[in-house]
């Protein structure tokens, strides 16, 4: 988890930086015919060494060798490698790449033990790489870093992997195929280097001094001809670039089709459907023949309810599907009616109990032009943003480089921030290098330069506080003159330093004090939250460890990330499987840390989850039942952090950073555009977010219900002196729960739709599923929560 979730957080930390300029077409085609360019089976190459020349470049001790039951295979030593020319591929469209590989089970499979097949262009300049561990670790190098799997290998020692080339849109796509079954491993990660061919494929077995050995074979090469380059693109006219719409907006899908110049006339067939899969329209769009570029519509009307919906099409003639875009699954057009229920007013806007990381440009359509959060914080429900005011940030070079005197007035991201009065969260982490007590044996180490920042405490104590008396005082001064109802400055003094930190913990409780108490000279109305860790295990024992060291003087609430095992992690038992949240201890986790607040802070002292979210590796099928299944565990693990006593939560990440899945929209830029997407359209958690947030928005928590049927989750919130109560099953099925009323209720679903439900007998009931519902007008006197130390 830590490299990953460390190339996600560097990313939103360099966000107005990020994101790759280059750019790529995207075609679709139907294929009609193909052929074998190159086959390699070994069947009948002589067994022993074999030859270097103008196909095969070697390194090592690479060997065609008889195996029982193949016939014969290329052997691959240890330390040894074998590069293969290929045809011809420069014009070449699209192209599969297949390879049976295998390993021997004696010695025991291990880790570090790899093949790695790598595409090379002329130049011999890596172009993609999929590496295979001897225990079913599948890493794809490209461009935006790494991009990894953990497939379950069955006691087999041979499996086929296909990669399919798409050299028009540079991307590649990885198949395993084992015992008849086929699993997506990667989809269309881009090339490392644009506009390039592939010319070698070269096989490289490392490994530790005791390994099993590699064998590789029947390597072919399959040029896919393609008889189109038609492509067929959607999106709602009033809103290109995010496609989301309220409730009540009459829907037009402009649909845009490039097409051969002279293509005969053909039909577009589509429908709409929502995340359940239910068609909610149908029809046929006729496209006329000869035209090289041509513009439609699709009128579906103001009548549909608040929900997600997938446009998929086909058209008869050639073939062609909705053209994937950037993380978009291919033949999806997402789009989303937001429901028209309105969130309880706040007092102040720090009350609200939502935020987001993360910015897009859908407004104009230019990366890092106009307004990073409008219009989707304001789609989703989101208020709280960060605002960087770390060290290293304002003074990376030298003391005093800060100076706040020169405008008290928001600029850049602030500015928006401000126009849209959404509340802050300062981020006051990270020492600057050359102000941090790093030892001198580490100041020239290549690997320490990420870290440095969190790992040890300033050298100078005097000058630390004394930034930070200045950041503080020039936040107290914004919110007065720009904020006039923001109640606090809001500060986080570490971001995850559970990953980075060296020093040892009573260092850390010192720093925090001196933080603390720089920033309240500053900011007399500053709420300091610490300790700001990752991982909600760690959280649990940081604070434990440091609040009885004197932590508890020096923070006024408590700052923690979301995340668990399950995201990602090598370590955790099941790697790379999508978990409840329920499973992963955020419960458990969540009460300890409101036990430990209420042991050693003030009364009422916040909690605030300042950054969560799901990624999920590409898997087999990213079907809409994952797609529904990945957004109600994202929803059910914010109503639980809310439920057991988060009082604001954080969602990560605006958009797609890359294919792993984590944004709440896809990034339809991507991957000219990581971070700071330009146009997006929505996944089925943010429509369902949406609904979350405007029945959860400044409420109170109440707490956990107990007497509930098996599997089934509850918690009762205080909404405007009404009690709603959120529930869900945790494993599938359905179950009916009874909640007490006294006149009745409204049920709002998982998209945000209404409905009253009738009582018998002072009750109503409801049916229990996997997403996430709501029931407003419980009687709250009659409900049973659970006893909490």
């Amino acid at each position: 988890m830590q490299t990953e979730r460390q190339s996600f957080i560097h990313a939103y930390r360099n966000l107005i930086r990020c994101g790759s300029l280059l750019t790529a077409t995207f075609f679709c085609g139907a294929v009609n015919a193909a052929h074998p360019a190159l086959t390699r089976a070994f069947d009948t190459d002589p067994v022993g060494p074999i030859a270097a020349g103008q196909e095969w470049t070697l390194s090592g001790t690479p060997a065609v060798t008889p195996m029982p039951g193949r016939g014969n295979v290329l052997a691959l030593p240890p330390a040894s490698s074998a590069a293969l020319a290929l045809p011809d591929t420069s014009k070449w469209e699209s192209y599969r790449i297949s390879y049976s590989d295998g390993v021997s089970r004696t010695p025991a499979p291990r880790d570090d033990d790899k093949l790695t097949c790598t595409a090379l262009d002329s130049a011999g300049r890596e172009l993609f790489a999929i590496e295979r561990s001897a225990t079913g670790r599948w890493i794809a190098h490209c461009l935006g870093g790494q991009r990894w799997f953990r497939a379950k290998l069955p006691d087999v020692s041979w499996g086929d992997v296909q990669v399919d080339v798409n050299q028009s849109d540079q991307t590649f796509t990885v198949r395993l195929i084992l015992d008849g079954k086929t699993s997506l491993l990667f989809d269309s990660l881009p090339f490392k280097i644009p506009a390039a061919a592939v010319s070698r494929l070269s096989f490289q077995h490392t490994a530790p001094p005791i390994s099993a050995s590699w064998s590789v074979d029947n390597i072919t090469v399959t040029n896919a001809v393609v008889a189109t380059n038609e492509r067929v693109d959607a999106w709602v006219e009033d809103a290109p670039r995010v496609n989301a719409v309220p409730y009540g907006h009459t829907i037009k899908l402009h649909v845009h089709a490039k097409r051969d110049a002279n293509a005969p006339a053909d039909l577009l067939d589509w429908t709409v459907r929502d995340y359940r899969e239910i068609v909610h329209r149908q029809g046929t769009l006729a496209l006329p023949a000869g035209a090289a570029e041509w513009d439609g519509t699709i009128d579906i009307g103001s009548s549909l309810p608040a929900g997600y919906y997938a446009l998929s099409g086909k058209t008869r003639h050639s073939g062609v599907t909705f053209a994937r875009r950037g993380t978009q699954p291919r033949d999806m057009v997402a789009f989303g009616v937001i429901t028209p229920i309105k969130a309880v007013p706040l007092a102040h806007i720090d009350d609200s109990r939502f935020g987001m990381q993360g910015t897009t440009f859908t407004v104009t359509g230019v990366a890092m032009s106009g307004d990073p959060y409008q219009p989707l914080y304001g789609i989703l429900g989101a208020r709280w943003v960060n605002y960087p005011g770390g060290w290293d940030r304002l003074e990376p070079e030298r003391f005093g480089q800060y100076d706040p005197t020169r405008s008290y007035a928001p600029a850049g991201e602030a500015a928006f921030g401000a126009k849209s009065q959404m509340p802050y969260l300062t981020c006051i982490d990270g020492i600057p290098k050359w102000a941090s007590a790093i030892p001198t044996k580490m100041r020239t180490a290549a690997t320490y330069e990420d870290m440095y920042p969190q790992a040890y405490p300033p050298k100078d104590p005097a000058q630390y506080e004394d930034f930070l008396r200045r950041i503080a005082s020039h936040q107290d001064k914004m919110r007065r003159d720009h904020y006039p109802n923001m109640a606090y400055n809001w500060y986080q003094t570490a971001w995850e330093p559970d990953w980075h930190w060296r020093g040892s913990p009573q260092e850390f409780v010192t720093m925090s004090e001196q933080a603390y108490r720089a920033v309240h000279a500053g900011d007399p109305n500053a709420i300091v939250l610490g300790p700001g860790t990752g991982v909600l295990t760690k959280t649990i024992e940081w604070l434990r460890t440091m609040l009885p060291m004197g932590m508890d003087k020096c923070i006024d609430g408590i700052a923690t990330h979301g995340y668990y095992l399950g995201q990602g992690d090598p370590n955790d038992p099941t790697p790379g499987q999508l978990a409840p949240p329920e499973d992963k201890g955020l419960i458990a986790g969540f009460r300890e840390v409101k036990s430990l607040a209420r042991k050693y802070l003030k009364p009422g002292a916040k909690i605030v989850q300042s950054e969560w979210g799901l990624d999920w590796d590409q898997r087999a099928t990213v079907d809409m039942s994952f797609l529904r299944k990945v957004a109600a565990y994202v929803i059910r693990g914010n109503i639980l952090m809310l439920g057991e006593g988060v009082d604001t939560t954080f969602f990560f990440y605006s958009s797609d950073i890359g294919t792993t899945g984590m944004g709440w929209t896809y990034n339809l830029s991507y991957p000219e555009r990581g971070c700071g997407a330009t146009s997006i359209s929505p996944k089925i958690e943010l429509v369902a977010g949406a609904a979350m947030t405007r029945m959860l928005e400044g409420t109170k928590t109440i707490g956990p219900l107990s007497k509930l049927p098996a599997d089934v989750y509850a918690y009762a919130f205080n909404r405007g002196g009404k009690t709603v109560v959120a529930l869900w099953k945790g494993h599938g099925g359905s179950t009916k729960v009874a909640l007490p009323t006294k006149s009745g209720a409204t049920l709002v679903d998982f998209m945000g739709n209404a409905s009253t439900l009738r009582d018998a007998n002072g009750n109503v009931t409801v049916l229990a599923t996997d997403d996430p519902v709501y029931v407003e007008g419980v009687d709250a006197s009659r409900l049973t929560l659970v006893k909490l130390q």
